[in-house]
């Protein structure tokens, strides 16, 4: 399975997708990826592997993860990295 509230510590700061779409949300500033995954379904959050990050207009010019990787501009993160604004994620999770 892959997958991804506003005031002044709120913002939007990830976007995911999966091969059937791509999904904007919203998480509050310095969260880190693994609470983002838990936003998104529970599942991702309980069976986190991994998140493979990407800032949007890479991914916007690589039109997918796989691209990003094979030219070097997605980044394979831990549990506790901290989301940026504007980042592209895919999470590894064992379902």
């Amino acid at each position: 399975a892959r997958r991804q509230l506003s005031a002044s510590t709120i913002s939007p700061s990830s976007w995911s997708r999966s091969p059937t779409e791509s999904h904007a949300w919203l998480i509050k500033t310095g969260s880190d990826i693994l609470t983002c995954a838990g936003k998104i379904h529970t599942d991702l959050a309980s069976g986190f592997i991994k998140g493979d990050v990407v800032s949007f207009d890479d991914y916007m010019s690589c039109h997918n993860f796989n691209d990003c990787r094979s030219k070097g501009v997605a980044r394979l993160v831990d549990a506790d990295y901290i989301l940026q604004p504007g980042e592209v994620i895919e999470i590894r999770a064992k379902t």
